[in-house]
């Protein structure tokens, strides 16, 4: 078990302090996340889950990853891709709808 792991497993992970930092920028600008891509912000988190969902399937295809601990996350990320997809459209019916 690697040294991280075990501290995290036995409790000896330190307390966030006041300074430190949940995100920063990176020096390489394709690490940095950029969340006003879509014209629709909304679109973006829905699109996200697939993303992850399809990255996780193509680990286990290219065997670097094990189907056994990646199903339940796969199956996660699919199935609130739907939902949040199938809200959106209802949201988009819905709104056109109300348009007419």
């Amino acid at each position: 078990m690697s040294k991280e792991i075990d501290d995290f497993m036995n409790s000896k992970i330190r307390s966030p302090r006041l300074n430190d930092k949940l995100f920063i920028e990176a020096d390489d600008w394709r690490m940095n996340a950029c969340l006003n891509m879509y014209h629709d912000p909304s679109e973006l988190y829905v699109v996200g889950y697939k993303e992850a969902a399809d990255s996780l399937v193509d680990s286990i295809a290219n065997q670097k990853g094990s189907a056994d601990s990646l199903i339940f996350p796969i199956v996660f990320l699919y199935r609130h891709y739907i939902e949040i997809r199938l809200k959106s459209l209802l949201h988009d019916g819905s709104y056109g709808h109300k348009k007419q």
